[in-house]
């Protein structure tokens, strides 16, 4: 199925591919309200996957659809802080992989670049390989003036607003100044402009110049 965000823009009337029985997200993370109009319009499931150029597949999401199971017969993933100690499970940090079956070029305990956290539980759908969640990029980091603020500290508000953004895009235009770019869902952004503003100075302490956009945003 691929990059959810651009399926999610074209699929808005049903077509002819419609009632496959699953579709497999990929290249980048999916909201819920990308994968509920794709399973409406394709009449399908969908499943979120998690692999790297390098190595290939490394975890997909199963039935129950929280967190991903980690192909553990072909994979060594351990999860460190920044001093590259192995954290419990069920605290955030870099994601490390082993990958078994590369002779020509193995890749031994190789960063991904990725936040990730082991889940603890056993997953419900019966499966007993280990589950994980994928937070984001590590490296990506902007700056306000003095302040230095992370990428993923604006993606976990923006996560939580899914329900009215369909895309979104951070631009830095000024030494001081961040826009955020936004494709609203439908009519339900309206109302929330001010709480996406109050929610950004209160959790990072700045509040960005929201921009909205009507069908395509800038590359």
């Amino acid at each position: 199925m691929g990059n959810p965000s651009r399926r999610y823009k074209k699929n808005k009337e049903p077509n002819h591919l419609a009632g496959f029985p699953i579709g497999i997200s990929r290249s980048e993370g999916i909201t819920q309200t990308q994968r509920k109009l794709i399973e409406e319009v394709f009449k399908t499931e969908v499943y979120a996957h998690y692999g790297l150029e390098e190595v290939s597949n490394i975890a997909m999401e199963g039935i129950v659809l929280r967190g991903m199971h980690i192909f553990e017969e072909s994979f060594i993933v351990e999860i460190v802080d920044e001093n590259d100690r192995v954290v419990p499970d069920g605290t955030r940090g870099h994601i490390i992989i082993t990958h078994f079956y590369n002779e020509i070029m193995p890749f031994i305990r190789y960063d991904t670049g990725d936040w990730g956290v082991i889940i603890p539980e056993l997953c419900a759908c019966g499966i007993t390989a280990r589950r994980w969640i994928v937070e984001g990029r590590r490296l990506g980091f902007f700056s306000i003036g003095s302040k230095k603020i992370h990428l993923l500290e604006c993606e976990r508000i923006l996560r939580e607003c899914h329900n009215f953004i369909l895309e979104y895009q951070l631009a830095k235009t000024a030494d001081d100044v961040i826009e955020l770019r936004i494709i609203p869902n439908g009519e339900a952004f309206s109302g929330h402009l001010s709480f996406l503003k109050q929610t950004f100075e209160q959790k990072i302490g700045f509040s960005p110049r929201i921009r909205l956009v009507k069908s395509r945003l800038p590359r």
